[in-house]
């Protein structure tokens, strides 16, 4: 658990990070399905950022918070985005064992489906949730097997288990392909936007500078970031020396939305360092079946297409 009191030098599993995370990408997914209203993208931003609210008092850097959504215990990355109840019957204790709270959505069915609507569905949120773990500032941790979408069949308690129900099964499927390659190309857009994160305790001038804006380029503006209808962002990533290196844009809603890539002008209200037009070049997409658009490049000012529940990212 994160412990804003731990002195520089220490660091510590972010668990705020891993309910933010789910919270967005699972249990507001299903508040909005169902008809309701999500929170707003505060929360998933100040985790992008490193979450400066609980280290930043303490001296302490971005490094200091060990990122995680899935650990040891609990649903392994693939079970989070299909069960939305523990299914421990295999462990002998009548499925008592184990959390009841998950903050999980299984998209519309509980387990295997040969639904493929829901099956997809399913893959673009952990596609969503993989992207916002690798490129949010601070230090990923990845459980093994979330990068095959490894199963544990719903079983959240599965430390008594030495079985093919907690095994990794290299025999890959070609969902556990794409997912592998999916991650593998993100660890590469890592190494590329964020190597500039600072690595000093405590932090020194030389780190990583974050720009905020909004679906229509603008900075984002106070009352943004508490409207639970704002479920869109865009986050410019780049160092202190002014090289803005990459665009992270979230889609929370369920809506198709039309974006407007940041221009001079909204640079320049921003504080960037650097105001001059950018051209954006779409590097990844977690929508299903975007691939084909990888490549495509966009001036500043210029609308581009951002799919429903989707994240894409850009090279600036």
């Amino acid at each position: 658990m994160a412990d804003r009191q731990l002195s520089p030098g220490w660091a510590d599993w972010n668990d705020r990070f891993r309910d933010t995370t789910r919270d967005f990408w699972l249990r507001d997914q299903a508040a909005l399905a169902a008809g309701g209203t999500g929170g707003s993208v505060a929360r998933i931003a100040g985790s992008l950022a490193g979450s400066a609210d609980l280290f930043a008092g303490s001296g302490r850097t971005t490094l200091s918070s060990i990122n995680f959504v899935t650990a040891h215990d609990g649903f392994p990355l693939a079970d989070l985005t299909a069960y939305e109840h523990k299914h421990n019957e295999a462990n002998g204790e009548g499925n008592r064992d184990g959390s009841n709270e998950n903050r999980s959505y299984n998209h519309g069915a509980e387990g295997p489906t040969g639904d493929r609507d829901i099956t997809q569905r399913r893959a673009q949120t952990a596609r969503n949730i993989m992207a916002t773990l690798l490129m949010s500032l601070g230090v990923p941790m990845i459980t093994a097997g979330d990068e095959l979408g490894r199963t544990q069949q719903g079983n959240n308690n599965a430390y008594c288990q030495d079985s093919p129900l907690t095994w990794i099964n290299w025999n890959l499927t070609p969902g556990a392909e794409q997912m592998l390659t999916f991650t593998r190309s993100l660890l590469r857009l890592r190494r590329m936007f964020l190597a500039s994160q600072p690595y000093r305790f405590p932090a020194d001038s030389q780190g990583t500078s974050l720009l905020w804006f909004d679906a229509d380029g603008q900075p984002m503006a106070q009352d943004q970031w508490q409207d639970s209808a704002t479920r869109v962002v865009q986050l410019l990533v780049g160092s202190s020396a002014g090289e803005l290196n990459g665009l992270f844009v979230l889609n929370g809603s369920l809506k198709d939305t039309e974006i407007v890539l940041p221009d001079a002008e909204a640079l320049r209200r921003s504080g960037a360092v650097r105001d001059e037009d950018h051209s954006y070049e779409l590097l990844l997409t977690t929508a299903a079946g975007s691939g084909e658009r990888a490549g495509e490049r966009r001036r500043g000012g210029e609308k581009d297409s951002l799919p429903a529940n989707s994240v894409s990212l850009y090279r600036a």
